[in-house]
C-alpha cells in the first residue's frame, strides 16, 4: 500500500513539474510573440522596400529608353526638316519675293 501511494506521489510531483515547465515554456513563448511579430513585421517591410526599389528601376529604364527612342526620332526628324529647308529655301524665298510684289 505505501509503495501504491509513493508511485502515486512520484507520479503526481513528475506531473506537476511538466506542467511548471509547460507554464514556463508558454510564459516564454507569449514574451516573444511581440517581439517576433515586430521582426516579421521589419523584415516584411524590407522585402517589400526592395521589391520597389527593383520596380523604380526597371521604371526609369523604361523611360529613358523610350526617351532615347523619341529623342532619336525627333532628331531624325528635325534632320529631315533641315534637309528640306537646306533644299528649297532659295525656290521658297523666290515664290514669297515674288508673290509679294505681284501683289
Amino acid at each position: 500500500m505505501e509503495d501504491m501511494i509513493r508511485r502515486i506521489l512520484d507520479v503526481d510531483t513528475r506531473a506537476r513539474e511538466i506542467t511548471s515547465k509547460a507554464e514556463q515554456t508558454k510564459a516564454v513563448a507569449e514574451q516573444s510573440i511581440p517581439e517576433r511579430g515586430a521582426k516579421l513585421k521589419q523584415e516584411y517591410l524590407e522585402k517589400a522596400l526592395e521589391r520597389v526599389k527593383k520596380a523604380e528601376a526597371a521604371d526609369k529604364e523604361a523611360a529613358e529608353r523610350a526617351f532615347a527612342e523619341k529623342s532619336a526620332m525627333h532628331q531624325k526628324q528635325l534632320g529631315s526638316l533641315d534637309e528640306t529647308f537646306r533644299q528649297n529655301r532659295e525656290a521658297w524665298i523666290n515664290a514669297i519675293v515674288k508673290s509679294v510684289l505681284e501683289e
